[in-house]
């Protein structure tokens, strides 16, 4: 992704709705290369890429299995170091 990406991560909890955390990489080619090295990882990650065309990629809670989230939290490192 380059060494100057920026990441702003925020994570949402409004109540009766499933946890969500938003990375925000300001850049729809961003947020789409993610995407894609996490899929073409291993293990392969899948992320919401719903709100991609906004340079945004979701990761909800409730689709993650126990230590999943140690998981994507260490390629996420690897990817974006």
């Amino acid at each position: 992704l380059g060494p100057a990406v920026a990441v702003m991560a925020t994570m949402t909890d409004e109540g009766d709705s499933e946890p969500v955390l938003t990375l925000d990489l300001t850049e729809p080619a961003r947020a789409f290369d993610l995407l894609l090295q996490l899929q073409d990882g291993t293990p392969c990650i899948h992320a919401d890429p719903t709100p991609a065309d906004e340079g945004k990629i979701e990761f909800r809670a409730l689709s993650l299995r126990e230590g999943e989230h140690l998981t994507i939290a260490q390629r996420l490192n690897e990817i974006l170091g």
